[in-house]
């Protein structure tokens, strides 16, 4: 019976899905995603809380 090599080197040109997993993880991108992440939400979420409110006002302040 054949042996099947599930973790191959030569899927594309590049190396593959495990090459860019070993280079994300030696650049120690993971890192700087899980502390970004986070920042960046909560940036969203400002920035949705200050449209509602500026929405709100121009409404009341309209009528």
């Amino acid at each position: 019976m054949a042996k099947v090599n599930i973790k191959s080197e030569k899927i594309t040109p590049f190396g593959g899905i495990y090459y860019a997993n070993k280079a994300f993880y030696a650049l120690s991108l993971d890192k700087v995603i899980n502390v970004c992440l986070p920042l960046y939400r909560r940036m969203r979420q400002m920035d949705k809380d200050g449209k509602k409110m500026v929405a709100e006002f121009v409404y009341r302040h309209a009528v």
